[in-house]
């Protein structure tokens, strides 16, 4: 093979590999892009999540909350009352023998 014959073939392989990387960074660059938009579209899903998490939190306090506060109320104010109407019913139950 003549040396000519050489210089082309390696000048047609150089052509080749250089449009091999260029594709290959071009997907790359592809890659990267949809990497990043699927990037932010979990991270928009992630900051949804955490609210809803928050709330829940908020949620579940303000239940305690309405249910504690009125049975405490009721522990604190009602055995008085009760003991006034049992007062009555002993009186009352006392009258017929019991």
């Amino acid at each position: 093979m003549p040396a000519n014959t050489k210089k082309k073939n390696n000048t047609k392989a150089e052509a080749q590999s250089s449009e091999k990387n260029s594709n290959s960074l071009s997907e790359l660059r592809e890659l990267l892009k949809e990497n990043i938009a699927l990037t932010k579209e979990l991270e928009e899903r992630v900051l949804k999540i955490n609210r809803w998490v928050t709330w829940q939190r908020v949620y579940f306090w303000v239940k305690i909350v309405v249910i504690v506060i009125p049975v405490a109320f009721g522990i604190i104010y009602l055995p008085p009352l009760f003991a006034e109407y049992f007062q009555q019913f002993k009186h009352f139950l006392s009258g017929y023998g019991f």
